[in-house]
């Protein structure tokens, strides 16, 4: 499966990629999240859209929001205390 929106993905060895649009560009790249002891953050892994294997599910997304502080319908940082609370930004919460 080749992703066609933003958002967070499953790779085939089940590690999380944060799908995001190019500034310059409407392509998409993918970023590989890393946890490290009492950090994470997202690199970047050129050719890593080639082993998604699928995006995400709602549930799966919530819980894993609530564990690193990233809206993972969309990928964006959570900044409103309510949207870290329930894992999901407002604006793809409203969408469900």
């Amino acid at each position: 499966m080749y992703p066609t929106e933003p958002g967070m993905y499953w790779t085939n060895d089940n590690n999380v990629v944060k799908v995001q649009k190019a500034r310059q560009s409407s392509n998409l790249y993918g970023k590989l999240l890393i946890i490290q002891e009492n950090s994470l953050h997202f690199e970047y892994k050129p050719g890593i859209l080639r082993q998604i294997k699928r995006r995400m599910t709602l549930d799966e997304a919530i819980i894993l929001g609530k564990q690193i502080g990233y809206c993972c319908v969309c990928g964006l940082t959570l900044t409103n205390e309510l949207s870290v609370e329930l894992g999901i930004g407002p604006i793809c919460r409203g969408k469900i």
